[in-house]
Order: structure tokens, then C-alpha cells, then sequence
């Protein structure tokens, strides 16, 4: 099997093209930005040249209007899905693809542990699992060693966060949506945010007598999700509340 692993070399940013700008990816963009869905479109897309609908504007020197100068994207964790998807996703001719610094790797699938059911792993409310995008981000690195460390025990896990997330082998992605806002404890987004997570949680508990266990990687954030019997486990050090 293979996966591919991102070197942020920023290339695919600077490539010649459209991002063509969803509806969809308006209001999460817009609401990481801090403006108006109005303000965003007036101020970072353009008419599409075929008149097909809006692109993501270009900087001078035709890279991202989104890209900065360490070739990073200031809007991953909602960056929109023609950009997720790279490069799986496409069809790069050979000339384009070879610009590009990452590159796919060979991986063994782990053989199935089967005296567990299934760990439940909740992660980053706001980032995907992608530590090539997120170097700084501890809760993001904890994600991605727990996932890893399961994978290495052949445990399965259901790994329930932000579209745009890379899982080691033998990990189901459960997508919670896009992050309509930053977190911050109470307010709409953490609200969402559990909704969305209970329904996830729901829909994807193992009807089994195996062990089963719910992972919190995240603590206050997934403090009022709804698990039935099913044990909740904060799998590190915590806060005192």
C-alpha cells in the first residue's frame, strides 16, 4: 500500500491553474479570516476566465493569494477541498509532478488485533491530522504518535476529525466537518462541534461484545460527548479540570 507524505515545498502553491472556489468552502474561510463571506469573495477570489465560477486570486508573482513566505498555507485547516485532496485526488502531468518535493511511501499493512473491538480516537477540533502542515501544534503530534502507536499494535481505530487528516495504516477517518469558527470552550463552534461529534460517535460504535474504549485527545473540548457504556479515556496528562 501507499500513502503520500507532504515536504511543504510549497510548489503545488506556485503551479500554473485555478483553485476553483466552492460555495461550500465560502463560510469555514470566511470565518477563519474573521470576515464576511461577502468580504471574502470581494477580496480573495476572482471570475473564473471560462466565466465558470470563482477562483482563489493569485499573488504578482502567481503563487496562492493564501501561501506565506515559509510556502505554508495560512488557511489549511480549512483550506478548500481541491487543495485536501492533492495529490491523490489528481491528474498531475509528469512535468508538473516532478516539481513537486514529497514524495509516496510503501507501508505494510499491520496484521488485526483482535482482542480489541475498536478505539474510538476523538482528535483536534480545528486542525486535521497532518503534522507536515501543523509542525507546532502538541495536541496535533500527540493525535498522530497515539494513532501511530495503535497502528503499530494492528488495534483498530476510528480517528473521528478535520477533513485533510493523513492516518498511519489501518485507521477509518470520520470526518467532523469543517470548523465553523475557532474553539473556544462554550461557544458556537464547541457546540457544533460535540453535535456533530455525538452523531459521529453514534453512528460508528461497533455493534460487538469486543472491548470497545473512547480516546478524548483533546479534554474540555470533548467533555460533553455521549458515549453510552463505552469507556471515555483522556490518554495523557490533563488539566485539573
Amino acid at each position: 500500500m501507499r500513502r503520500f507524505v507532504c515536504a511543504c515545498c510549497g510548489n503545488c502553491c506556485r503551479w500554473g491553474g485555478y483553485v476553483y472556489a466552492k460555495e461550500e468552502d465560502f463560510p469555514p474561510i470566511a470565518k477563519f479570516l474573521g470576515i464576511t463571506v461577502e468580504e471574502f469573495i470581494d477580496k480573495y477570489t476572482s471570475l473564473a476566465p471560462d466565466r465558470s465560477g470563482l477562483v482563489f486570486s493569485d499573488k504578482e508573482d502567481g503563487s496562492c493569494v493564501f501561501q506565506d513566505s515559509n510556502n505554508l498555507c495560512t488557511i489549511n485547516p480549512v483550506k478548500p477541498m481541491q487543495c485536501a485532496t492533492f495529490p491523490q485526488d489528481w491528474k498531475v502531468p509528469p512535468e508538473v509532478a516532478d516539481q513537486c518535493h514529497g514524495h509516496w511511501e510503501e507501508y505494510e499493512s499491520q496484521p488485526k488485533n483482535t482482542e480489541v473491538a475498536m478505539i474510538h480516537v476523538l482528535g483536534h477540533p480545528n486542525l486535521p491530522l497532518d503534522v507536515s502542515s501543523n509542525p507546532g501544534d502538541a495536541q496535533v503530534f500527540n493525535c498522530h504518535n497515539f494513532c501511530n502507536m495503535l497502528s503499530h499494535l494492528g488495534i483498530p481505530f476510528c480517528y473521528f476529525g478535520v477533513p485533510g487528516s493523513i492516518l498511519p495504516p489501518g485507521g477509518k477517518f470520520v470526518s467532523t466537518g469543517r470548523p465553523t469558527g475557532k474553539w473556544r470552550y462554550g461557544n458556537a463552534w464547541h457546540r457544533l462541534y460535540n453535535e456533530r461529534l455525538n452523531r459521529a460517535l453514534e453512528k460508528n460504535i461497533v455493534d460487538t461484545d469486543g472491548p470497545q474504549l473512547v480516546m478524548s485527545m483533546y479534554g474540555a473540548a470533548q467533555s460533553d460527548i455521549v458515549a453510552g457504556e463505552i469507556p471515555v479515556v483522556e490518554p495523557m496528562v490533563g488539566y485539573d479540570h
